[in-house]
């Protein structure tokens, strides 16, 4: 007897009840965004229970794909292909305008329309950005169910598009449910890593499928064999047998008589016996849908021509009827995966060959038009080589590396070109067959590489290119000793191994991009573009003079040229040069308005985010934080709507924790966090993040975020400017930590920020620091200690070095000046200079602290009264931003002077190390003591549900305990009664 495919429903209660909830907020839910990441061995029910939750789901429509197992990583956007196109065709009804803007899904969606030409390296940004577009408008008002099936064999395109996805969740009407093999999951797995990652995101959930217990197979076996089962069935061995797996309980039950059929020592056997029992026609037709993948169209499946074409439509029938293939749309799909693999292992190694041979000619003989699905010339490389037909695998695979960048596939591309490196010399006519050297080929893998981040793999082979276009002496080859063509493509390679190199330092990225520049013809039209790449890598190597030299000399060039997009580059470096560096703000900010426009009318993605990051910045720096804050505001929509991940270390994190907006702030960090990748940006990310704790006297947290930022962003990889931030919060915490000689002597090492040409911000950020170290320590008196007078001294000088350009740094100035001061009066004048800059600016933390030092100084003056007036100010911005560590430093002032409300426990809510909890976790931990569930917590903290499910999850880790009832047991248990109370 054949179990049905549509075979009643048995156990999984809990899970169906969670993934209806998950559809019920995507539904109509005030946060509707979420996914499900369902894992659990081949065969548990994972595809059962989606067909369960599809049947019974109030959303408005469901999209299903999954991914291929071709043994090669997969293809590129397989599963997305097949969900989005019929969703595609209803908008092509409903909204074709909409169809119309979405230019590059026609990359993967080539019924659309014509796609773009050749892509660059924005393009799969834009592809990310479109298909999030069209989800919304499918999603919207009813709600979409998108299922992406065996992510454990996806590809990397894939795993990127998902991942965006994931980060991308918010507001969107959609429920996204992945599934994921763990058996398939070894060491090296790329899934293995990404999941914990993904599964801490809020919005997301991983549910283990585990397999039956007793009573469900029993429930499954009287399903599937009617209420008389017991009688006949043993189901204690079944369950025995099956170890609870739904897939081989049904397997089982194919057999006729149970109790007499022989029990099959394997699932593999298991599953082949329904296949044996087929025609050979019938079994013939399963073995190709096998090699297919598990999947395949009726057209390409009648192209491969192994079954007579009379015969073909009975014997689909007859494997259909026997419940081994199915058929969903105009495609035939095996019952499951393990059924693919263990036909495909039972195919003998000839049967094999045919089999891949017969559909590489079927998918070559259709022209691969659309170049997608299971015509995609993916395809046709994979069965080339898993045929062994060398030649024709080169020539396969060399074609599919081509489509990989025109499909905005570079990871693909890279696997394919890489894939061509292998067999070139295996294959004697290589350079016939793709019509290129393999130098070539090596310098498109390199160009691959970089555009998929694998910066190490680019260098390699770069480098390798190098030393076979010129017998390992490039050091010592001058232009004219170059022919034309070799040089050309000599300054190629070291293009590419410099953009790639920046990961490891920006020096020797330079170095590469100054011998390119010295090998390439002058009057090349690569020119302005590799000298654009070079201005930009001197301005961040803090090179600024010869920095404007090169982009200037860029402009010139690209006027001559036409070439607009590099013209745009250097102006968004000499743009960020005059108003950072050179004072000249207006000057700084008109270019990279022009450069940001010029990148948007023309399509130029990176070139439009970086020109916005810069505005924004220079903006910040000049003190124009609300204005700041809306270019932030607005570049983060861009990069979303462009689909480029764009945090940039969180500059708008930064404007809000210096407007004093610490919540703010707080949740932007956390959201910015959830759409990182674990990039650089990720370090820093949490270097603003621990900033945001410094400012609460949050010490502990701050130092657990530094640490986070150096995990993600080791020291070594830094470049200048973020290294010697990275230094300067190091210098904060010490000073929060009052270990002020271990301060001093980091600021010794700081001191002389960058050689001849300082860094104006940072030269100045290491000399206030310094200063305020130093006052710290010696209450602003000379004289007591030569080593710290020394160091008084040489801040004295180094200020003097330091250039002023922007109101940031005016304001740096006037704080230095007043805390190197030994004049009390001297002090206070600077001081309340500084108090009306950072009023003006908005700058809240700094009106605080200058309010804070101008207080001591008239103090020490005699003036008490105006002392206690600036403290009475200062404690009532504190207490209305937040800023912990500021109140107990200014109680540790009213101490010294001697004034009344000096009780340092009086000035801040909770003591920073408690439990390692942040002051906000806290006031979470309060309210989920108190029963309080996650929306009612966030309209009381006037926060997100999902910042609360962070702050839960948070302390949940901290407490070490695994939920909310434990956690509240543990903070008794900690006494932390008290400060749950002042919490609150």
């Amino acid at each position: 007897m054949v179990p049905s495919t549509d075979s009643q429903f048995v156990g999984r209660t809990d899970e169906i009840t969670m993934l209806l909830a998950g559809a019920d907020r995507a539904r109509g839910g005030p946060d509707p965004g979420s996914a499900v990441v369902l894992v659990g061995e081949a065969g548990v029910g994972k595809s059962r229970l989606l067909r369960e939750y599809t049947a019974r789901t109030p959303l408005g429509r469901v999209a299903l794909g999954s991914c291929p197992e071709l043994g090669i990583g997969g293809l590129p956007f397989a599963p997305f292909i097949t969900a989005l196109r019929p969703l595609a065709r209803e908008l092509a009804v409903t909204q074709p305008q909409l169809l119309d803007q979405l230019w590059e899904l026609r990359r993967i969606l080539p019924e659309l329309g014509p796609a773009p030409t050749v892509p660059d390296d924005d393009h799969q940004g834009r592809l990310f950005g479109e298909v999030r577009t069209l989800l919304e408008h499918v999603a919207t008002p009813s709600g979409l169910a998108l299922i992406i099936e065996d992510v454990h064999w996806a590809d990397r395109s894939t795993r990127d598009l998902l991942v965006f996805l994931l980060h991308n969740l918010v507001e969107l009407r959609l429920h996204l449910l992945i599934t994921c093999r763990s058996d398939d999951l070894h060491r090296t797995h790329p899934m293995r890593r990404l999941l914990p990652e993904l599964t801490r995101l809020p919005e997301v959930m991983r549910v283990d499928l585990h397999p039956l217990s007793r009573a469900e197979v029993a429930e499954q076996v009287t399903a599937l064999r009617g209420d008389n089962a017991a009688s006949t069935v043993d189901v204690d061995l079944v369950y025995a047998r099956s170890g609870g797996n739904p897939l081989f309980v049904e397997s089982f039950l194919a057999y006729d008589n149970l109790a007499q059929a022989p029990v099959p020592e394997t699932p593999r056997e298991l599953l082949l016996g329904p296949v044996r029992a087929l025609d050979r026609p019938a079994r013939t037709v399963v073995q190709m849908v096998a090699v297919a993948g598990g999947r395949v169209s009726h057209s390409l499946l009648t192209g491969v021509k192994q079954v007579p074409e009379d015969q073909l439509d009975a014997a689909i029938a007859a494997a259909v009827d026997a419940n081994v293939l199915r058929t969903e749309g105009s495609e035939y799909v095996l019952r499951h995966t393990l059924l693919t693999e263990a036909v495909y292992s039972s195919l003998l190694p000839g049967e094999r060959g045919t089999l891949h041979r017969g559909f590489a000619a079927a998918i070559e003989d259709a022209g691969a038009s659309p170049p997608v699905g299971d015509r995609c010339p993916v395809r046709a490389a994979h069965h080339r080589y898993a045929a062994h037909d060398l030649p024709e695998a080169l020539s396969a695979s060399w074609a599919a590396a081509q489509a990989g960048y025109t499909v905005v596939s570079r990871p693909e591309a890279l696997h394919m070109l890489e894939r061509v490196l292998e067999l070139w010399d295996q294959v004697p006519d290589a350079e016939q067959r793709t019509g290129v050297d393999r130098v070539e080929v090596r310098l498109q893998a390199a160009r691959a590489a970089v555009s998929a981040s694998e910066p190490e793999r680019a260098v390699d082979l770069a480098t390798a290119g190098l030393d076979e276009l010129t017998g390992g002496i490039l050091a010592e080859l001058r232009a004219e000793h170059v022919p034309r063509i070799d040089a050309v493509r000599i300054a190629d390679l070291l293009h590419v191994r410099g953009d790639a190199l920046r990961v490891r330092s920006y020096d020797q990225a330079v170095a590469d991009l100054r011998q390119a520049l010295r090998i390439l013809p002058s009057d090349h039209s690569k020119g302005p573009k590799l000298m654009a790449t070079l201005a930009a890598d001197l301005m961040v190597r803090w090179n600024f003079q010869e920095g404007v030299e090169v982009a200037e000399h860029v402009q010139e060039l690209a006027r001559e040229q036409g070439d607009q997009h590099s013209a745009a580059e250097a102006l968004i470096t000499l743009g960020t040069i005059a108003g950072t560096q050179h004072g000249r703000f207006r000057d700084g900010l008109a270019q990279l308005r022009h450069a940001r426009d010029l990148g948007g009318a023309n399509g130029w993605a990176r070139t439009e985010l970086r020109a916005r990051y810069n505005e924004a910045t220079l903006l910040q720096l000049d003190g124009h934080l609300t204005e700041a804050l809306q270019a932030h505001t607005v570049r983060l929509e861009r990069a979303c709507e462009l689909g480029i991940p764009h945090n940039k270390g969180g500059g708008r994190v930064a404007v809000l924790r210096q407007l004093g907006r610490l919540d703010e702030a707080e949740q932007q960090a956390l959201a910015d966090l959830r759409r990182s990748s674990g990039d650089s940006g990720t370090g820093m990310l949490y270097s603003e993040y621990a900033k945001v704790a410094l400012h609460r006297g949050e010490v502990a947290a701050a130092r657990e975020r530094l640490a986070e930022a150096d995990r993600h962003q080791p020291g070594d990889l830094l470049r200048p400017s973020v290294r010697l931030s990275r230094q300067l919060l190091e210098l904060q915490l010490l000073i929060a930590e009052g270990r002020l000689e271990q301060a001093a002597h980091q600021v010794w090492q700081l001191r002389r920020c960058s050689g001849d040409e300082p860094e104006i911000q940072y030269c100045w950020a290491v000399v206030e620091r310094g200063a305020q170290v130093w006052r710290m320590f010696t209450g602003g008196r000379t004289g007591s200690d030569p080593w710290w007078d020394e160091l008084h001294r040489d801040l004295r000088g180094e200020s003097t070095r330091c250039r002023t350009a922007g109101a940031r740094v005016r304001l740096r100035q006037t704080m230095t000046a007043g805390l190197l001061s030994t004049d009390p009066d001297r002090t206070r004048k600077h001081m309340e200079a500084a108090i009306t800059q950072a009023d003006t600016t908005g700058i809240r933390h700094v009106s605080a602290e200058a309010r804070g030092w101008a207080a001591e100084a008239a103090g020490l003056g005699g003036n008490i009264a105006v002392a206690e007036e600036l403290l009475t100010d200062a404690h009532r911005i504190s207490v209305d931003h937040g800023f912990g560590g500021t109140l107990r430093w200014l109680a540790e002032i009213r101490q010294r002077l001697g004034l009344a409300g000096s009780d340092i426990s009086d000035t801040a809510t909770v003591p920073a190390d408690l439990a390692g909890l942040t002051r906000r976790e806290m006031e979470v931990l309060r309210l989920v003591a108190a029963g309080w569930s996650n929306p009612q917590i966030a309209a009381e903290l006037s926060i997100a549900v999902k910042t609360v499910s962070v702050h839960v999850s948070n302390l949940l880790g901290k407490l070490g305990v695994p939920n909310r009832g434990a956690a509240a047991a543990r903070a008794r248990e900690l006494g932390l009664e008290p400060y749950l109370a002042d919490a609150g």
